[in-house]
C-alpha cells in the first residue's frame, strides 16, 4: 500500500470534452462584424452616390443662374439700348429681361445647342471639369460684353 504524502483534494475527473462554444461564438461574432462593416461600406456608397446627385444639381442650379445673370446683362446693354426705336410713329420698346426671365431663356437655348458627349462612361470629376470650363467660357463673355459696352457707350 502507498501513501501519498499530500494527498490531492481533488479526486481525479475525467478530462473534459472540447466545447465547441467559443468557436461558434467567434465565428457568430464575426458574422455580426462582417455584416456591419457591409452596412457601413453600403452606407458610404450611398452617402457618396447621394453627395454625388446633389453635388449635380447644385451644379446644375448655379450654371443656370449665372448663365441668365449673363444674359440678363448682355440683353440690358446691348438688346435693350439698340433695338427700342420707333417705326412709322409707333414706338417699340424692348424691355429688360429679369433674373428668372433670362434663367428661363437661358434654359430654352440650352435645349438646341446641347451638344453630347462621345465618352459614355464619364466619371464624376469629368461633370465638375465640366461645369468650370462653362463656368469660365461664362465669364470670359461677360468680361468681353462689359469691355465692349464700356467702349460703345
Amino acid at each position: 500500500m502507498q501513501f501519498d504524502l499530500l494527498p490531492s483534494a481533488v479526486p481525479d475527473v475525467p478530462p473534459r470534452e472540447k466545447n465547441n462554444f467559443n468557436f461558434y461564438y467567434i465565428l457568430f461574432g464575426g458574422f455580426i462584424y462582417l455584416n456591419y462593416l457591409y452596412i457601413i461600406i453600403r452606407i458610404n456608397k450611398t452617402m457618396e452616390t447621394i453627395g454625388k446627385i446633389v453635388t449635380a444639381i447644385i451644379i446644375l442650379i448655379v450654371s443656370a443662374v449665372i448663365s441668365g445673370f449673363v444674359l440678363m446683362k448682355i440683353w440690358g446693354w446691348f438688346i435693350v439700348t439698340s433695338v427700342s426705336m420707333s417705326v412709322g410713329g409707333i414706338v417699340i420698346m424692348v424691355n429688360p429681361l429679369s433674373l428668372s426671365q433670362a434663367v428661363g431663356l437661358s434654359m430654352f437655348f440650352a435645349i438646341f445647342t446641347y451638344k453630347k458627349t462621345k465618352d459614355a462612361n464619364q466619371d464624376f470629376g469629368d461633370l465638375i471639369i465640366l461645369f468650370f470650363e462653362r463656368l469660365i467660357t461664362l465669364a470670359a463673355l461677360f468680361f468681353i460684353a462689359w469691355i465692349t459696352y464700356i467702349i460703345i457707350y
